[in-house]
Formats: C-alpha cells, sequence, structure tokens
C-alpha cells in the first residue's frame, strides 16, 4: 500500500502530498517516492503501510492524495481513494472511489481551508469496518473529522 500524491506544479516539494505551491510533511516515510502517471495525472507514490496520514500544506487551492494499494505504472485507476481538500477554488473537499471517480462522501464546505501565506495542517484515518474502508480527514489540532 502506499500514497500517491499530485504533482501540480513543477516548483512543488513533496512527500506525501502535493498541491499548487509548497508543501511539507511531518510524517516519516520508508522508501524512495516514485513518480508515477496515472489517469493523466503525475503524482509521487510513497510507501505507506500505516493507518494515519499527517501532512501539512501551504497553497491556495487544491491538495490532493491519493492511497493506492501499489505504485505499478499505468495500474488502474480505479483502484485508489482520492481525497480532495480545498478543491473548487478553496471551497469545498470530497473523497472519491478512483481518480477523478465517484463520490463516497458527500461534498464538505470548506472555505478558506487552505492558505497561500501560512502551513495549514490535516491528518487522514483509514479503518476497516467489515469489508469496507472507512476514510477520515480532519485539521491538525482537532480530533473531530470535517469529512467522512
Amino acid at each position: 500500500a502506499g500514497i500517491c500524491t499530485k504533482d501540480t506544479n513543477t516548483d512543488t516539494t513533496t512527500t506525501t502530498t502535493t498541491t499548487k505551491s509548497t508543501t511539507t510533511t511531518t510524517t516519516t516515510t520508508t522508501g524512495s517516492p516514485r513518480q508515477i502517471s496515472l489517469s493523466g495525472y503525475n503524482y509521487q507514490y510513497q510507501p505507506w503501510n500505516h493507518n494515519n496520514v499527517i501532512f501539512e500544506a501551504k497553497t491556495s487551492t487544491d491538495v490532493h492524495v491519493a492511497l493506492s494499494p501499489d505504485s505499478e505504472e499505468g495500474q488502474d485507476k480505479d483502484d485508489v481513494y482520492e481525497i480532495v481538500i480545498g478543491g473548487w477554488t478553496n471551497s469545498q473537499s470530497v473523497i472519491r472511489r478512483g481518480m477523478q471517480g465517484t463520490n463516497i462522501s458527500g461534498f464538505a464546505a470548506t472555505p478558506g481551508i487552505l492558505s497561500p501565506t501560512e502551513f495549514r495542517g490535516f491528518w487522514i484515518k483509514t479503518r476497516q469496518v467489515r469489508t469496507k474502508l472507512v476514510i477520515t480527514v480532519g485539521k491538525s489540532g482537532e480530533n473531530d473529522p470535517f469529512m467522512t
């Protein structure tokens, strides 16, 4: 399993998530990130075998994180979970099954959740409930998710 992160800007520094400007992470990862192309997007794949991802982002809009079972080039674009934070010009967030796929959460109203001038922290937690993967997303320092 691993984390695929959208690379939307060549000036972006990334380890676990990428945005249109600068991104950093507070997580410790194993292995080296690897560039892959999936459904027309360039991603940086980072092996990850934990239930939680904690990261910070500094951007005006669109943080995309894809949870993926492997890093194979050309893998099935539907075999990922895509988390979008601050999409739609920093106004909404959503969890999808597949790249640009079906929403598995409702749109969460998140106006101004991202900032182009300061790093904002987020967490993503996953857990298995029977045969279903449950994904929750929240802000650093808050226990309750803003999106499930």
